[in-house]
């Protein structure tokens, strides 16, 4: 368990932000009720993994901490397209139908839900389970090795536009010499606001399996001050 502080102290260590920056983005979102508040100190809010996700979606949504309550609103909100040529087959197909997947191509959920499910998955263990499962599947047997682990040889992408807005969600190999997007998830709002230049945020699968930790075990060790040493000990069989 942990509180906003702690909570926005590893956002800080696995992200690089400064932590006064990390702290306004989660007051901002606590302000506009999208974050865990009650009393202070000892009787301060415990996290949950619903706040850990509108954290996420405040940096990524927007540059502006103030904003944080108005990126979670708009972003939550989106709605998923098909488009890319998608396709989701084999495993992943009977891992998503809690979130209603639509003719093998999209789900219907929105980006919120979306995210809430993949952050309590990566909490569970499950985001973990199906990306070893994904090798099973005859359309990506050459695309990914016989054991494939997330975080060690398989990356999960959370990608903001912020001037959309839009968010995509990536699984693709990690490190490859070319992008490779082994499924997508776009989510849009109707219509476009912008069709120009984008701005856009990249998370990767390390910073929200930080901030799961953080919600499910308590705070990351201190001696992990940077992402790279979060990303080691989160995923030590890349070591």
């Amino acid at each position: 368990m942990a509180t906003l502080a702690e909570l926005t102290d590893t956002l800080a260590r696995a992200t690089g932000l400064s932590h006064a920056t990390a702290f306004a983005y989660g007051r901002f979102a606590r302000e506009g009720g999208y974050v865990s508040q009650s009393g202070r100190g000892n009787n301060a809010a415990q996290m949950t993994l619903r706040d850990a996700v509108n954290l996420l979606i405040a940096v990524g949504g927007t540059g502006i901490t103030r904003e944080a309550e108005l990126a979670i609103a708009a972003f939550r909100k989106l709605r998923s397209i098909s488009g890319y040529g998608n396709k989701i087959d084999g495993p992943l197909l009977s891992w998503l139908k809690p979130l209603g997947v639509v003719d093998a191509s999209y789900v219907k959920a929105d980006f919120g839900s979306f995210l809430d499910f993949l952050m309590n998955e990566t909490a569970s263990g499950g985001l973990r389970d199906i990306c070893r499962l994904m090798p099973d599947n005859p359309r990506l047997r050459d695309l990914l090795p016989a054991k494939t682990e997330i975080g060690v040889n398989l990356d999960v992408v959370v990608e903001f536009s912020r001037t959309n807005p839009e968010a995509s969600v990536y699984f693709r190999p990690r490190y490859s010499y070319r992008r490779t997007d082994l499924h997508a998830f776009t989510f849009q709002g109707s219509p476009l606001l912008s069709l120009g230049m984008e701005v856009t945020a990249y998370i990767p699968v390390t910073t929200l399996a930080s901030l799961a930790y953080c919600v499910t075990s308590g705070p990351l060790p201190k001696q992990l001050r940077t992402p790279v040493q979060i990303d080691r000990f989160l995923f030590p069989e890349r070591a």
